[in-house]
């Protein structure tokens, strides 16, 4: 991957919602108001941002955009907050909290209607084991049972 990644979100599971969409949008706003202010690798950067921002987002799961791979990259950080990692590594926190929370919700939704329509009998500890999961490697693992 071209970005340079913070090891932190390494083995997070990023999902492209309207969040994200919304995200991306505050941050390629910010750049283009700063373009002639930052320097050659940041506008790099910037551009592989746009780039795959503009690519379809009806895609697979293995195509989703690793959204927080992008944010975590230097230049972003140092461009956004000044240098200030301590903010911007509880900024991404707050974020993914928050698409992790509505991720939870959604499986909720859909364990409820399971029950109504009597597909899955014991969703409960699906739900939890979903939930403990923190690594695309041990999702997929959990999905392919």
């Amino acid at each position: 991957m071209f970005y340079n990644s913070l090891s932190d979100f390494d083995d997070e599971i990023i999902y492209f919602t309207s969040e994200y969409v919304d995200l991306l949008e505050m941050i390629i706003t910010k750049m283009k108001n700063n373009y002639f202010k930052i320097n050659t690798s940041q506008r790099e950067v910037f551009f592989k941002v746009v780039e795959k921002f503009n690519v379809d987002i009806n895609r697979t799961d293995e195509q989703n955009i690793d959204i927080f791979t992008v944010l975590a990259s230097v230049p972003f950080k140092e461009t956004l907050t000044g240098g200030n990692t301590e903010y911007w590594n509880k900024w991404i926190d707050e974020r993914r909290s928050k698409a992790y929370n509505q991720l939870m919700e959604e499986l909720r939704d859909i364990k409820k209607e399971a029950d109504e329509a009597g597909l899955l009998p014991d969703t409960d500890e699906l739900l939890e084991e979903i939930k403990s999961m923190h690594t695309e490697k041990s999702l997929r693992e959990l999905l392919q049972c």
